[in-house]
Order: structure tokens, then sequence, then C-alpha cells
């Protein structure tokens, strides 16, 4: 076999794959089997060993190389279907990679000038921005971390150098924020809205007392300066839930302002005189001094006030037809009113018909016919005169001259103790017994006094009369007064010198005289009271029957049997003795 060695340049370096893989500078020393080069690589017949043979086309570069194998990825050889290839240096983050394609951003391979690589995932939002780079605050690309990122490192605008949204409360002042203190209280001087607290905002803050926000109100709970109405501050406090005031002048608030210290208005009636008022007595009714609009009630104001009649505004002079306390004259105001013919006046309380100033207005004189004590004993106007009760000078009569004076109940000429006429000119008691006569039902007590009484009176007597009659409750002993004083028949004879000589069982003078003075036969009268004054036992059953019994007095006895003599039968009709009380 013969062998050749020949130097053939560097540009060919196709023939051997050796040749490729020793490298050459210009030249290159190939021994060649010169008996194999017929029919063998290159020929474009593929022949025994040879995984491809294009002939003239194999080469670097090629689909079939130089030595007649096939241009893979990692051969070194940059195929036709290949970016590149760098052969052993092929590698995830080189420059070609092991699938021998350039490395590129976003073929989700890390390469050497690459921060990142998320392939498909890349993007502005992502970590991993379409140029390959992280994403980082201030790259302009909004990443999952980022609120916000405008590229600029402006951290007074929307989005701050934290790639923030700008926000109240991060510290930052931002358009549209006066303060920024990052905190969300509101009772600093920063409120949550980022808003320079202020009166108004509806926070409490130092200095403020209260803050109702745009409810505040110079009218309400809480004024526009943030302080609690009171009554004092010079605002009317008359809306809210506490709001009752209807004035308030501040420091000019008093009892005697239009606005009391109170902070209600100063009005008439409420007991507050202001001073536009000339009075104010709680209430608004005239007639006690202040009238209902608060000015003075007096007489001479010229206004007729309540209580007034008449005003003339003078208090002078009563005789002018509108007195000095301001009423029409008329006798008894106490002012003497010649035009009205008065001669005198001392007031309906001092004019007396028995004083110096008579009911009329008239000074008094004998002859008026009134008496005056003092100075007059009697006075009968225009009877008075010698030989009637009184003389013309209202010198009286005196108990005995036989007129009845006033005063005296009668004047029979004499002062003797005798007669229907006592010694002092008064009556005694008078007795008489009934010129009538019943039976034994008298009607009860009652029905015996209403007897008495009505036959006094058919005679004309006068007075209160009394039956002498006893029950079992009741007899003269409980009823009649102790006087001592007489008791006369209507005749003036005495019968007994005092009311205890009644219950003695002995009179002076039989009871035989009736109410019209005349005497009577003897006979008998209904009683039921013994000697002593007491009750019998026998009484008509109290004289409510005319069936049973009762006892009875005899009239011309004047011991003990003039009231206690005999029981007899009720049906019978006897008389009763009646007594003055």
């Amino acid at each position: 076999m013969m062998m050749n060695t020949k130097k053939l340049p560097c540009v060919v370096p196709w023939l051997f794959a050796s040749a490729l893989a020793a490298g050459c500078d210009s030249t290159v020393d190939i021994t060649v089997n010169v008996n194999g080069l017929a029919g063998g690589c290159g020929d474009g017949i593929l022949g025994p060993g040879e995984q491809c043979d294009d002939g003239e086309a194999n080469g670097p570069d090629a689909a079939c190389r130089s030595n007649c194998a096939v241009n893979t990825c990692g051969d070194g050889d940059h195929g036709p279907d290949e970016e590149c290839d760098d052969g052993p240096d092929n590698a995830a983050g080189a420059a070609c990679k092991v699938d021998c394609t350039l490395q590129v951003c976003g073929d989700g391979d890390l390469g050497a000038d690459e921060e990142c690589d998320e392939g498909d995932d890349n993007g502005e939002a992502a970590a991993c921005t379409p140029e390959c780079t992280l994403q980082v605050c201030g790259d302009g690309f909004v990443g999952a971390m980022e609120g916000c990122d405008d590229g600029d490192d402006d951290d007074l605008d929307e989005c701050s150098n934290e790639c923030v949204p700008a926000s109240c409360g991060d510290g930052v002042v931002q358009v549209g924020e006066a303060c920024d203190d990052g905190n969300a209280s509101d009772t600093d001087a920063c409120t949550s809205s980022c808003t320079v607290a202020a009166c108004g905002d509806g926070f409490v803050q130092a200095g403020e007392a209260c803050d109702d926000g745009p409810a505040n109100s110079d009218h309400g709970d809480c004024t526009l300066t943030c302080m609690v109405a009171t009554c004092g501050d010079g605002l009317v406090h008359d809306e809210g839930e506490s709001g009752w005031e209807t004035c308030d002048d501040g420091p000019l608030n008093g009892d005697d302002q239009a606005c009391l210290g109170h902070c209600m208005l100063n009005v008439c009636g409420d007991g507050y005189q202001a001073y536009f008022e000339e009075c104010d007595d709680y209430d608004t009714m005239g007639g006690d001094g202040c009238s209902a609009t608060c000015t003075a009630e007096w007489c001479g104001n010229e206004v007729v006030d309540v209580g007034e009649e008449c005003d003339d505004g003078l208090t002078e002079g009563a005789d002018d037809g509108c007195n000095q306390v301001c009423m029409f004259p008329t006798c008894g105001d106490g002012f003497v009113q010649p035009s009205l013919g008065e001669e005198c006046d001392q007031g309906s309380w001092a004019n007396d018909n028995s004083g110096y100033c008579t009911l009329a207005c008239k000074e008094f004189f004998c002859g008026d016919g009134f008496v005056r004590p003092g100075f007059e004993e009697c006075d009968l106007g225009p009877d008075n005169g010698p030989g009637q009760p009184c003389d013309v000078d209202c010198t009286g009569a005196v108990c005995g001259d036989g007129v009845v004076a006033p005063g005296e109940d009668c004047d029979d000429g004499d002062t003797e103790q005798n007669g229907l006429c006592n010694a002092d000119c008064t009556w005694p008691h008078r007795v008489f017994v009934t010129s009538t006569t019943y039976n034994g039902n008298l009607g009860g007590l009652a029905g015996a006094q209403a007897k008495c009484q009505a036959r006094a009176d058919a005679a004309d007597l006068g007075g209160t009369w009394d039956a002498w009659i006893g029950t079992a409750s009741s007899t003269p002993l409980d009823r009649f007064p102790l006087v001592s004083e007489r008791y006369v028949r209507l005749d003036g004879v005495e019968v007994a010198t005092s009311t205890a000589d009644l219950f003695t069982g002995t009179l002076t003078a039989a009871i035989r005289v009736n109410e019209f003075g005349q005497s009577v036969a003897s006979g008998y009268a209904w009683t039921g009271v013994k000697a002593d004054g007491t009750a019998q036992s026998s009484t008509c059953q109290n004289w409510t029957s005319n069936s049973v019994y009762g006892f009875a007095g005899r009239l011309d006895y004047t011991n003990g049997g003039w009231t206690n003599q005999t029981s007899t039968d009720c049906s019978f009709g006897l008389r009763l003795y009646c007594f003055e009380q």
C-alpha cells in the first residue's frame, strides 16, 4: 500500500475530520491513503461507514460534513438548521445553548447578559421584564409586588419612590393633601384624611371642647369655634338636643337686662324688672300695682288702670269728677264732694249713722233721726218733742216714765217689780194655759211645743215658747234655762220668782189665765212631770197615744198638784201649760 504525505492548505479542512479537529495555521500535514480515494467520502455516493455524502456539498456548515458525517448539534460545526454550535461549549446560560439555538431573552434560559428569563412568563407586570431584567421599583414596569411604577424618582407624584400608590397616611405630602403624618389619628395636627386639623372637621382636637363637623352651629350644641354651647357665650343656643335659650347677650346678660342671666328673654310677667320695664310682679294681670304691660299702675298717671274708674292725672281736689284714688266720687269714698251735697265723708269704714258723719255723708245733728252715743240719748227725728220718748234736745225717756224707749222692752210708769214689766223695764217670763184642749196624742214633745208656739203666735205674743211636758227622755228640768227672773201670767200676776221655784212644788199663783189674758175655769193640763220637774211614768206613751193614760196637773192648784195631780185617760181633752223661754 502506497502512503503519500502531502501539505494541504488549511482552507480545505473538509477533507478529513481530523484536520478540523487538529486545526492549523495555513497548512496541515495530512497522511492520505491514496488508494482509498477512489469511490470514497466526497464522491457523492453514500459508502460504507459514511453517514452522508453530498459530494462537493460536503463541508463546514453543510448538512453533511467533509468526513461524511451528519452535521449534528454539539459537533462544533454550524449546521444549516443551527443558529450556532460551539461544540462542547454549548450549554444552558452559554451564548449557544445545548439545542444549538442562540441565547435570546424570552427563551426561558438565563443567558450571560440576562438578569432573568422566565420565557413566556416574562412581562411588564412579571418578576422578569420583557428585556430579561429583574423587576425593580423605578423601572417603569408595575411588578407583582408593586402598586405602581412610573419609572421616575419623583416621590411627590401619584407613585412613590417605593412603587406604592400615593395615599393619605403614607407620610408623604402628595398633591391634594394638606399634610401627611403617616398615621391614622384624627386627634393630632393632621387628620386621617390628610387635612390640617381644624374646627369643623368632626374630630375633637386639642383646644376643642367638641366638634360635630358640618353640624357645628352657633345655635347648636357645638359652636362654630368648637366650644360647647353655654349660657353667657353670646350665642343663642336654640337648636340641638339641649337647645333652650331664647337669647344670649354674653356679659350683658342680667336680671335687669333684655336677656336674663339664664339666657331667657326678659319679658313682662317673668318677675325680673328689666331696664325698660317700670315693674314686673310675676304676672300679666293688672290691678295689683303693675299692669299687664309692666307699667306701674298709680292713680294720677292719666291711664285708667285695672281697678280704677277714672284717672284725670290729678291727685289734688276731690270734687272734680274723679277723686284722689281714681274712683268716681261717691259718699263713703273718704273725700268730701260738696257738688254732690256732701257735708262730710270719713269713708265707708268710718261713716256711721251713730257717728259724726252719717252714711249719707251728712254731719250729725239732733233731729236727724240717728242717735249719736255720748252726745244724744235718743233721736226720733221729726217725732222728737215733749211727751215723746225723745225730747227736742234728744234727751230720752227713762225706765219708769211710762214711755217705752229704745233699749226697753216695756215701761209701765213705775220701777216696781210687778205686773208684766220688770223694774228695769224688761219683760218677765210669761206663762199661760192654752185656751184649747187636746187629747193625749200631742204628736210627741215636738208636737206639744209646736202647739204652745202656735197659741202664742195666735195671740201675737211674740217670743219663743215651750210646753210644760215631760217624756222618758226630756223634762222641763232638762230644757228650761235656770234664770233668776220672774214668771208672770198674762194678767200681770207673778207665778214664780225664778226657774228654780217651778221645781219646788209651790207656785205663788195658779196658772189659770190663757194666751189672751183671760181667766179660765178650773180644769186640768197634760204634764207628765212630777213636782220636782222630773218625768212621770204615765205620759200617754210619750204623748203619742190617746188610748192609754197620762199624768195631768190641776189648773187651780199652787202646790205640787198644779203639775202632778192625777193620771187620766189619754182620750180626754186637756189644756197645756206654756212658758216663755
